[in-house]
C-alpha cells in the first residue's frame, strides 16, 4: 500500500511516497477466562459462550491474515491449550475441540499462576489477547443508572480499569451527550 506523505512533500518540494506492507507471521495468543465471572448470563447463553465466539472469530481472522494463533483457556489452572498449528483448517478444528468441554469454574481467576505456568506462553514476542468479562466499577456514592455501562463515566472513577473494546480510555473525561 502506498500513500503520499504531505508533510515531507512540503519540506522537500517534491512528492514523497511512503510504502506500507502489512505485517505477516505475527504470533497471537488468545487467553480465554473460564473463572466465575464467565458464568454470568447474557440473554440465553453464558459470558463464556460469548468469549468462545469472540475467540473463534479472532482465530479465523488472524489465521486468514497469516498469523500464528495459540489458545490458552483457564482460571487458576490451564483448562485447555492449543499451540504450534499452522494449517488454518486444522487450527480451527483443534480450537473448537479444545473449547468444547470448557465450563465456567466457580473460582477466582489467578492470572499470575495461569500465565506463569511453564509452556503457557511462547518465548517469542506475541500479541496477548485477554477474553474476559469487563465489569465496570460501581460508583462510590451508590448505584447510578445514568452511568451504568458508559466507559467515559467509569474510566474517570477508576484509573486502573481495563480499556473496553468500544472506546479509548481518557483520564478525567467528561461524558458527552449521546454516549
Amino acid at each position: 500500500m502506498r500513500s503520499i506523505d504531505w508533510r515531507a512533500t512540503a519540506r522537500r518540494q517534491h512528492p514523497v511516497v511512503r510504502t506500507w506492507q502489512p505485517e505477516r507471521d505475527r504470533r497471537v495468543v488468545i487467553v480465554l477466562d473460564t473463572s466465575r465471572t464467565s458464568a454470568g448470563r447474557i440473554d440465553d447463553s453464558t459470558r463464556l459462550d460469548a468469549g468462545m465466539d469472540a475467540t473463534l472469530l479472532l482465530t479465523a481472522l488472524a489465521s486468514r491474515a497469516g498469523d500464528r494463533v495459540g489458545l490458552l483457556a483457564g482460571d487458576r489452572t490451564i483448562r485447555s491449550q492449543v499451540a504450534g498449528i499452522s494449517d488454518r483448517a486444522e487450527l480451527m478444528h483443534t480450537v473448537i475441540n479444545a473449547m468444547a468441554p470448557l465450563e465456567p469454574a466457580l473460582v477466582e481467576a489467578n492470572w499470575r499462576t495461569l500465565l506463569g505456568a511453564d509452556g503457557a506462553l511462547p518465548k517469542q514476542r506475541s500479541l496477548l489477547v485477554l477474553v474476559t468479562p469487563w465489569n465496570p466499577p460501581r460508583s462510590k456514592k451508590g448505584y447510578c443508572p445514568s452511568s451504568r455501562g458508559s466507559p467515559s463515566s467509569t474510566a474517570s472513577s477508576s484509573p486502573r480499569s481495563p480499556t473496553p473494546a468500544y472506546g479509548p480510555w481518557r483520564p478525567n473525561a467528561t461524558p458527552r451527550a449521546g454516549v
